[in-house]
C-alpha cells in the first residue's frame, strides 16, 4: 500500500551471443528495456548495477547476467548536506529534492494535495523523497518517457521517476477478467485475496517534522509514520485518513497475474495487453477494473513484476483496494460522492 516505504525497481537481463558485443555493458551505464519502438512509451529503464558472465564449454553457451536498478535508486545513493527546501506542495518540494540530488530525471503527475514544510535537510535524498510521497499518500513510478510532462520534445530512452499525487487516476483504463466478455478485456489466470491483517489499523500516529505528534484512534493495531506535513491540522487529517481507510476488515484482491499467451486467438485482446503492459499503463497509481466470477472489483496498482522471454510475457500486479484510496472525488462511480448511498459511498472531506 502507498503508506509503505517505496523501494526502487530492479531488473535482471540474460543475454547470449556475447562474442558479438562491440561495446560490452558496464556498471553505471543506463539500460532501457523496450517493448515498442517509435514514440510509444517504453516499459522500464535503469542503471546497470552489475554484469556477470557465465562461460560455457563453447562461446555459444556463454551467458551474461546484467543486473539493473531503477532511477529511484540513484537518489538513495545521494547524500544531501545542509540543503534548504522551502514550503511547497509535496510534488513541488520533491522536484526540488530531485534537482538538489541531480542525476536523474524527475517529474510530476498532478499537483500535490498536501503541503510539505520548509526545512534544512541533512541526509539521504531517497529517504526524503519517500517521506514526502508518504505525506502525500501518493505513488512513485519508474518508467521511460519519450515526452515528459510539460515538454513537447522527444527524448529517447530517458528514465524518469514520476511522483503521482493522491487520487491522480480516477478512471479505470483497463479491465482484467477471468472470462472476458469483450475483446478489450484482458484475460487473467490467477488472483489472490487477502484479509485485512496486512492493511488494518485502528490507530495512527503521525510525527510531522518540527511539530507536535498527532494521533487518532485506539487499539493495538497501530501505525506510526514520519511526515513533512506543514501544520498540525494537516498531520491530524493525515492520521484520521489512515484510520478511516485502513480500518476495514473485508478481504480484497492483493495480486493478479496475466500473460500475453492467455490472449491467444484474439488480436484485439493481444493489442490491449501490449498497451497495458507498458509501465505507464499498468504502473503504480493506476486504477484498474477486475471482474472475477461475475463480481467487479476496483483496485489501485501498487507494484509490478514482469517476466519476459521470446515466448511469452507474464505480468503480475500487486494491488490495493479502491476503498483504501477513496479520497473525496465528486460524482465518481468508483471513489464516491458527497453523502452516502448504496451506489456512491460517502467520503471524508478535508484531506
Amino acid at each position: 500500500p502507498s503508506h509503505d516505504t517505496i523501494v526502487p525497481g530492479s531488473a535482471i537481463v540474460r543475454s547470449r551471443n556475447i562474442a558479438a558485443w562491440t561495446s560490452p555493458p558496464q556498471i553505471g551505464q543506463w539500460l532501457t528495456i523496450k517493448c515498442n519502438t517509435g514514440t510509444k512509451i517504453f516499459p522500464w529503464g535503469g542503471r546497470i548495477a552489475d554484469v556477470k558472465i557465465e562461460y560455457g564449454n563453447v562461446p555459444a553457451m556463454d551467458e551474461a547476467i546484467i543486473t539493473c536498478e531503477g532511477p529511484l535508486a540513484i537518489y538513495g545513493r545521494t547524500e544531501l548536506v545542509a540543503q534548504a527546501f522551502t514550503q511547497k506542495t509535496t510534488t513541488a518540494q520533491a522536484n526540488d529534492v530531485a534537482a538538489a540530488a541531480g542525476p536523474v530525471y524527475f517529474t510530476n503527475g498532478g499537483t500535490g494535495q498536501s503541503t510539505a514544510s520548509a526545512q534544512t535537510y541533512n541526509g539521504n535524498a531517497g529517504e526524503l523523497i519517500n517521506e514526502i510521497a508518504m505525506t502525500e499518500i501518493g505513488h512513485l513510478r519508474e518508467c521511460v518517457l519519450t515526452s515528459p510532462f510539460g515538454s513537447s520534445a522527444y527524448i529517447p530512452d530517458s528514465p524518469y521517476v514520476v511522483f503521482f499525487r493522491r487520487n491522480y487516476d480516477t478512471t479505470s483504463g483497463y479491465t482484467l477478467s477471468d472470462a472476458p466478455s469483450a475483446s478489450t478485456q484482458i484475460k487473467f489466470s490467477e488472483i489472490s485475496f487477502n484479509s485485512a491483517a496486512q492493511n488494518y489499523y485502528t490507530k495512527a500516529v503521525i510525527e510531522p517534522l518540527g511539530l507536535a505528534t498527532q494521533s487518532t484512534g485506539t487499539g493495538t493495531y497501530s501505525i506510526t509514520q514520519s511526515s513533512v506535513d506543514y501544520s498540525t491540522a494537516q498531520a491530524l487529517s493525515h492520521a484520521q485518513y489512515l484510520v478511516a481507510q485502513y480500518s476495514t476488515t473485508n478481504s480484497q484482491p492483493i495480486e493478479i497475474t496475466t500473460a500475453y499467451s492467455l490472449q491467444a486467438g484474439d488480436t484485439t485482446r493481444q493489442d490491449t495487453f501490449r498497451d497495458f503492459h507498458s509501465l505507464w499503463n499498468c504502473g503504480a497509481g493506476n486504477l484498474i477494473t477486475i471482474v472475477f466470477r461475475s463480481t467487479t472489483y476496483y483496485c489501485i496498482v501498487e507494484g509490478v513484476s514482469m517476466a519476459i522471454t521470446p515466448d511469452d510475457t507474464v505480468l503480475s500486479l500487486t494491488l490495493s483496494a479502491f476503498d483504501n484510496n477513496n479520497y473525496l472525488i465528486l460524482n465518481n462511480a468508483v471513489f464516491g460522492t458527497l453523502g452516502t448511498s448504496v451506489t456512491y459511498p460517502g467520503n471524508k472531506l478535508g484531506f
